[in-house]
């Protein structure tokens, strides 16, 4: 195992490190209670029921931070995530745009999933990395709804 109880502050100082490169400050303030209700909060929740609910996943040594077995740390890495998701979105004009964009965000989700799962940090039990995915696709999707619902996104055409 390696770096054990450290993924999930590394993991946050990356993204937070990415975040500030890839989106404006003013933005970054703008989007932080967008980024703690979708990214903290859809982590916690979804921890709680894939983890601790319905035990399709165990986080093992992750962090040094938990909350009723939910590593903190690792969730509270998907706020500058969405930050950075809605910064990215905003500027997808084309729905095929749109789709690779949201596509790359749960790709990207489903490749952390398989290196936690080869450095034994993540086991599945009657999941699978597809499910990971398609799971992460759907919120990725019902998180862009909202920015659209909101008029974040203000125009997506069909090309």
């Amino acid at each position: 195992m390696l770096l054990p109880n450290l993924v999930g502050l590394l993991s946050v100082i990356l993204l937070v490190v990415m975040m500030f490169f890839f989106v404006p400050r003013e933005e970054v303030r703008h989007l932080l209670p967008f980024g703690l209700t979708f990214g903290f909060g859809t982590a916690i929740i979804l921890l709680l029921l894939m983890q601790n609910i319905y035990n399709f996943w165990q986080f093992i040594q992750t962090d040094f931070l938990y909350l009723f077995n939910i590593p903190l740390l690792i969730s509270a890495a998907w706020i500058p995530t969405v930050i950075i998701f809605a910064h990215w979105v905003k500027n997808e004009v084309s729905f095929m745009r749109l789709l690779v964009t949201i596509s790359l965000f749960a790709g990207g989700a489903t490749l952390v999933h398989y290196f936690l799962i080869a450095n034994q940090m993540l086991v599945y039990e009657n999941w699978s990395l597809v499910l990971t995915f398609t799971v992460s696709f759907i919120i990725h999707v019902v998180i862009t709804g909202y920015l659209y619902m909101v008029g974040r996104i203000t125009k997506i055409g069909l090309t």
